[in-house]
């Protein structure tokens, strides 16, 4: 071989180095994200499972809103980012063979329209085993393009009920409560946690402590009471009978506590999955979770929580009337 031909393959060799290391179109075919979309240009989202269970997530001025299973809700803002990033993210590992397509037979269609106008399109099939791990066939439109993706994206975003709702009425266990504060009618009681971990009553230390942290953990069962989407304070002038406040160390949640008479029953009690909430009287709404009421179905809870240490049982009894 010639010095020339030498000095030639060095030159080409060079020059392929120096070009691999741009980020070229076909690169990132393969290498980056499918569909060329950032969460923030999102307005709508559907999502059509083959099993008939489907989900719409709309951005309002107010934030996400979901259409699921006939309700609509306030959906998590930082829930529904989460899972649609993970939508955003998809990367492709080779490209489905004709022989590999009717996997996509039962799959989730996906829609997303950006605020522009603009409708993506995908269809996700279910995963498989992929080198020690699980990969989905997807097909993209409008890049018409069917693609294995890594990770089992379709057990990720097939629709699960409520998935997307924000649950509790505080975030913050009762052992990180560090304050609590109760009005009734005339009736007010505040209860602080001191720097040694001794709870106040009003600035009076409280004399049976273990009876109190006993009463304590009854909030956590009071936190995880289940939604109301049959109340509507609105529709009850005078109903509200208590306020509270429940803080932590960074936070308070303030509380709404209130009493109907009669529960109003829907005309389509199949609507809601959860018959308990349609029967009760008492509702909870909080600071921390603004788009949901919550029911109290357990009335033997409610009177653990007001006959505790608190002198609210008697004021209930006769609110109750």
């Amino acid at each position: 071989m010639k010095n020339k031909h030498l000095v030639y393959l060095f030159l080409l060799v060079l020059a392929l180095g120096v070009l691999s290391r741009y980020d070229w179109p076909f690169r990132r075919f393969f290498q980056t994200r499918l569909v060329r979309l950032d969460a923030s240009e999102v307005d709508w989202i559907s999502v059509q499972s083959p099993t008939g269970f489907d989900l719409q997530l709309n951005n309002t001025e107010n934030g996400w809103v979901a259409i699921q299973d006939a309700q609509n809700y306030r959906a998590a803002d930082s829930s529904v980012l989460a899972w649609m990033q993970t939508l955003l993210d998809l990367k492709s590992i080779r490209r489905v063979a004709e022989k590999e397509a009717f996997m996509l037979d039962s799959a989730l269609t996906v829609q997303l329209r950006a605020r522009t106008g603009r409708i993506f399109k995908l269809k996700i099939g279910k995963s498989i085993a992929w080198n020690e791990g699980r990969a989905c066939p997807v097909e993209i439109d409008p890049h018409v393009g069917r693609y294995w993706t890594s990770g089992d994206l379709y057990g990720m975003l097939f629709p699960k009920p409520q998935q997307f709702r924000q649950k509790g009425l505080w975030k913050w266990p009762s052992r990180a409560i560090r304050g609590l504060f109760f009005a009734m009618d005339t009736l007010k009681i505040a209860y602080t946690r001191d720097a040694s971990g001794q709870w106040l009553e009003n600035q009076n230390v409280v004399q049976d402590s273990a009876a109190f942290a006993q009463w304590l953990r009854t909030l956590d069962e009071l936190n995880a009471t289940p939604f109301a989407d049959n109340f509507d304070p609105a529709t009850h002038p005078g109903a509200r009978m208590a306020q509270l406040q429940v803080a932590s160390q960074a936070d308070t949640a303030q509380l709404d506590l209130y009493h109907v008479q009669r529960p109003e029953l829907p005309e389509q009690w199949s609507d809601f999955p959860d018959h308990r909430p349609l029967h009760a009287r008492y509702f909870l709404h909080s600071s921390q979770n603004p788009g949901n009421y919550f029911a109290i179905t357990d009335t033997a809870l409610l009177r653990r929580f007001l006959g505790g240490p608190l002198p609210l049982l008697p004021q209930w009894n006769t609110r109750k009337q």
